[in-house]
């Protein structure tokens, strides 16, 4: 089917195919967004003239044939007397730069695929997907992909034995531009309207006379340069649950999961040359990265590990329900990344570290471990339905404090009341659901500068090392003095509230008082 939206036309087809137990869904989609539909156009010359004007910025010009236009003033001698003697009459609008790189569209096109089945023992899903955005650029450069693959097993191994994992994967390669400047749309409104978008002999014309930012340059990978990021992302879990034959309500599970993350990233900032053309030379040269190309390339690498292990319970006796659970719970994380640095390219044409200058490189990285392990204890407790009791209690390590001090324990309970299910309330036909509850708990807080009870030394930058016999060495310092009384901060929580619905639940309320 295909349709007309405000971002443009939408091209969907969408099959399903059904073997059995299998069942598959194709969805393909395909977009061309309006990017730039809701940017508004920018001032040309005689408005921009008006506009600063009204600002702290306006410095009457000294040339009284520019009607104290101090806008025109910075295109003297930088643009032809014609284009000068247009713009000052309005002939010539000026420049409108959004015009002169963006483009009406953007393509984007998404594939997905979704295939699931099973059996009463075994269930299973599967979803592949491709996704494929454009720019608005006029060059056509920069993109943003992902790939993306998810999956779900679900499996009874017998009567009390059950299984699930679950996977995701995706991969997303985000190219952008690294030009000078501060940012792609920021250099369209740097760009002064007064200077033209083209001049001879195919060389970049300058926009402003303070800088050699450029949007052409901006928007254009074979003069600016790129950004390339490379993303892998995995998450994995599995899960155990076993239900206790003899002990009836009683269940053990087990869940273990890891993420990882990979990215590599390459960034080439290239050198390029800005002139202004007054008719007859070629004028007011400026450099982009001092006429440099640079190149530099990161690695990023981060992985996490949680594992799980509790006991759950859930019980009723008559009028009286019992629900209860105890977890224990483990978190490592760790990462490492470093950057290399080759500045000075004998040619952007060849992008890569061994073509830098030898005295224009440098490297920098660093890694990082975390750790946290908890247990968590919490029983529920209703006598039909209506008197409601919870006891909680949470005990957590924290790697930011020393041994002695690293564990707290924070403790809850909380009482309710459902007062509409009081034989008393039968009348109050509009009433559906009316509690009250109250609560008492201690919160931790574990937010301190990491690792501040370490008696540690940390690395100096290259500015601040020292010279032995002719060679530098790299200095180093204390972190200061350790703490070894830090722990928890420790906050008592109080609260009451009421909840409240009526009219077959169409309007709910809640209202609390607490204090801290």
């Amino acid at each position: 089917m295909a349709f007309r939206q405000v971002t443009g036309v939408i091209l969907v087809t969408t099959k399903e195919v059904k073997m059995g137990n299998l069942r598959s869904h194709i969805q393909e989609d395909v977009c061309y967004d309006r990017s730039n539909s809701g940017c508004q156009n920018w001032p040309h010359v005689q408005e921009w003239g008006e506009v600063m004007k009204n600002t702290s910025y306006y410095i009457a010009p000294s040339d009284p044939s520019l009607n104290g236009n101090m806008v025109l003033q910075d295109l003297v001698g930088r643009i032809t007397p014609e284009r000068l003697a247009n713009l000052l009459d309005g002939s010539n609008p000026g420049t409108d730069w959004r015009d002169v790189v963006t483009r009406n569209f953007a393509p984007v096109h998404q594939h997905n695929l979704n295939v699931r089945g099973g059996s009463d023992a075994v269930k299973y899903f599967v979803s592949a997907g491709y996704l494929n955005q454009g720019s608005m650029w006029k060059s056509g450069d920069f993109n943003y992909e992902r790939f993306n693959l998810s999956m779900n097993l679900d499996t009874r191994f017998s009567k009390y034995l059950m299984g699930s994992f679950d996977m995701g994967w995706r991969r997303q390669m985000d190219n952008k531009s690294n030009a000078d400047g501060t940012g792609d749309m920021d250099l369209i409104e740097y760009a002064h309207p007064g200077f033209p978008a083209s001049i001879p002999d195919g060389r970049l014309g300058i926009v402003n006379t303070n800088n050699a930012y450029s949007p052409i340059v901006a928007t254009t990978e074979s003069l600016g340069g790129y950004k390339k990021a490379t993303l892998d992302a995995l998450n994995a879990s599995g899960t155990l649950t076993y239900n206790l034959p003899w002990i009836s309500g009683l269940s053990v599970k087990g869940k273990a999961s890891i993420y990882k993350e990979h990215k590599d990233t390459k960034a080439l900032k290239r050198g390029y040359t800005l002139y202004a053309w007054d008719g007859t030379n070629f004028v007011n040269e400026l450099k982009g990265n001092a006429g440099r190309s640079d190149l530099s390339e990161r690695n990023d690498q981060f992985q996490r590990v949680t594992t799980q292990l509790s006991l759950n319970y859930v019980k009723s006796f008559g009028q009286h329900g019992l629900n209860a659970l105890f977890l224990w719970e483990t978190v490592n994380e760790s990462s490492t990344n470093y950057t290399a640095f080759g500045n000075g390219l004998l040619s952007p044409e060849v992008p890569y570290l061994f073509s830098s200058n030898t005295d224009l490189r440098d490297v920098d990285g660093s890694a990082t471990e975390f750790g946290r392990s908890g247990v968590i204890g919490r029983i529920n407790y209703d006598f039909v339905g209506k008197y409601l009791v919870e006891l909680s209690m949470r005990s957590d390590a924290s790697p930011y404090f020393p041994k002695d001090t690293r564990r707290g324990f924070f403790p809850g309970l909380s009482l309710g009341w459902r007062i509409s299910e009081e034989s008393f309330m039968d009348n109050v036909k509009f009433l559906d659901n009316l509690k009250l509850r109250a609560s008492v708990s201690k919160l931790g807080n574990d937010l301190v500068n990491s690792y501040d009870y370490i008696e540690a030394f940390q690395i100096l930058g290259i500015d601040r090392g020292y010279i032995f016999n002719g060679n530098y060495q790299t200095g180093i310092a204390t972190t200061g003095t350790p703490n070894f009384e830090l722990t928890w901060q420790k906050v008592n929580m109080y609260n009451v509230g009421i909840d409240a619905a009526i009219f077959n639940n169409s309007l709910t309320m809640e209202f609390d008082v607490f204090y801290r």
